[in-house]
């Protein structure tokens, strides 16, 4: 009987595991900021950079503006779900971000991005 047990729980186990692992990570709730690409500039590796978003505060959102950190590995899409490159980026995208870490209370405020879903062009 405690065989039985044993196995049941780490069969279980494994489950959990390999469901949990499986998963990509995803963020947890609204945006922080929708907007408008307002300035790019590119890292000197080309991999990542630092984006200035406008928008503003909506019933879903925190910020209005802010100065983006973009790391190589955040994960960067479009609303199909498609990987974008960082250097597809250019000002007049419309863009969803979320943060991660702390938030530089400055105005704009200074973060860095945990996931960046591209919305489309604004039409002038």
């Amino acid at each position: 009987m405690r065989a039985r047990i044993a196995c049941m729980i780490v069969a279980l186990s494994l489950l959990v595991l390999a469901l949990t692992g499986c998963s990509t990570q995803e963020p947890v709730g609204s945006p922080d900021i929708r907007g408008i690409i307002s300035a790019i500039t590119m890292a000197e590796t080309g991999d990542g950079g630092t984006l200035l978003v406008m928008g503003e505060i909506e019933d879903n959102t925190t910020y209005d503006r802010a100065y983006i950190s973009v790391d190589a590995d955040v994960e960067i899409t479009d609303m199909d779900g498609k990987r974008v490159a960082f250097r597809e980026l250019s000002p007049r995208i419309e863009v969803e971000v979320w943060f991660t870490g702390p938030v530089a209370e400055s105005y704009p405020v200074q973060a860095t991005a945990m996931r960046i879903v591209v919305l489309g062009y604004d039409t002038p």
